[in-house]
């Protein structure tokens, strides 16, 4: 169901996101410290937040500090950021972070600003008086929009979308996400990187809390029909909101106990294993799903989709990751998401062609490091008489 567009519907959200801003541009740096937590509530209770059901917080990375800092180095006056990823690898997160962050350091400096932020069919503006407007995209004024500091994008920029000066974009790896910004002058590429376990496991902390306030106000509707917070609104639609809720929190418990299951298979991608369905959280579920991924993937997808760039969807992303780079000046390392992964991708090789094999061997690029090291052992193992 799409978001309302009515008049009531923006000033009610507008006054409670303003509420809210209000007192985000009153806090201190140490409230954007790696490892904490990030209260969202009110962006998801009025649909500004998008994501999974329950999410009403935003964890703080310790590789969002750097990647904040490289972006305002690298910020010029005609200018699109693209933060590129794994799919689910927080991208969209990031940009509520970067927002954050920003109106609180603007606001200590004493520094006026408008930045907008994109998602769908629809602009949020923010300002440093702490108000917060909802337009539709096709009516919020191109001068204003050419004005703000910066303009943030979730997910992609459409044919004919009115652009600002300074864009920063949070788009799946597909270059057809931004294909619309051609003109814009300077561009730049940043990489979110998969989370490292000691992350994952923070993360699963903020998920059994979710589960624990689904399951509080599911006890809570015992007593009364009405919900205690909107963000429980959608609930109250459904027969039973009660039985709703604990069927919610059931599903998110399944999903914390096989994290480290889904870790082994998958890597650092947290939505994975959210939008998991329960019967998917079996070794063999698993397996079945990356053969038919390496089914759709051979070696020379993986090299032309690298010579792209790594942006093409020519290859699956279960399979695939953009690593923290292992030697300076890379942007990243594309390397198995697992080692499950990278054990299975081993039958692949005998359909691969020696010439694309040689060139894979040949290549001196480190981003392609682990894939090279990889093929080239594999290739030198002998082979049984």
């Amino acid at each position: 169901m799409g978001m309302r567009t009515d008049g009531k519907f923006r000033s009610e959200t507008g006054a409670a996101l303003s509420a809210w801003w209000g007192g985000v541009l009153n806090q201190q740096p140490e409230v954007y410290a790696a490892g904490k937590f990030i209260d969202l509530s009110v962006p998801a209770e009025y649909g500004t937040l998008r994501g999974p059901r329950g999410i009403t917080r935003l964890y703080v990375r310790k590789d969002f500090d750097n990647l904040y800092s490289a972006i305002e180095a690298a910020v010029s006056m005609d200018w699109l950021g693209r933060l590129n990823g794994n799919p689910g690898v927080g991208k969209s997160a990031f940009l509520w972070y970067f927002l954050i962050r920003f109106g609180i350091e603007m606001t200590i400096e004493n520094t006026s600003f408008v930045v907008v932020y994109q998602s769908a069919d629809f602009i949020w503006e923010f300002t440093s008086e702490g108000q917060v407007s909802i337009h539709e995209k096709t009516e919020y004024p191109l001068s204003r929009l050419q004005r703000c500091v910066v303009h943030l994008i979730d997910q992609k920029i459409e044919s004919g979308d009115p652009l600002g000066k300074r864009i920063l974009v949070a788009p799946s790896p597909g270059r057809r996400n931004i294909k619309s910004a051609k003109p814009i002058g300077v561009k730049s590429k940043f990489f979110v990187h998969p989370w490292d376990k000691d992350e994952f496991e923070a993360l699963l902390g903020l998920w059994k809390l979710e589960s624990k306030e689904m399951r509080e106000e599911a006890d809570r509707l015992l007593k009364t029909s009405e919900p205690s917070e909107r963000r429980w609104k959608m609930y109250s639609k459904q027969s039973s909101p009660r039985v709703a809720l604990l069927d919610e929190a059931d599903r998110l418990d399944a999903r914390i106990k096989a994290a480290d299951l889904y870790y082994d298979w998958y890597g650092g991608i947290p939505r994975l294993l959210r939008d998991a369905e329960v019967g998917d959280l079996n070794d063999g579920a698993c397996e079945r799903k990356i053969q038919t991924s390496l089914s759709n993937t051979d070696l020379p997808k993986v090299y032309r989709a690298i010579l792209s760039e790594a942006t093409s969807d020519d290859i699956s992303w279960l399979l695939l990751h953009f690593k923290r780079p292992l030697v300076d000046g890379a942007r990243y390392l594309l390397d198995f998401a697992s080692l499950k992964i990278e054990h299975l991708f081993t039958e692949t090789l005998a359909r691969t062609k020696l010439e694309d094999m040689v060139i894979f061997l040949r290549s001196t690029d480190p981003e392609l490091g682990a894939l090279r090291k990889y093929i080239f052992e594999h290739r030198q193992k002998p082979e049984p008489l």
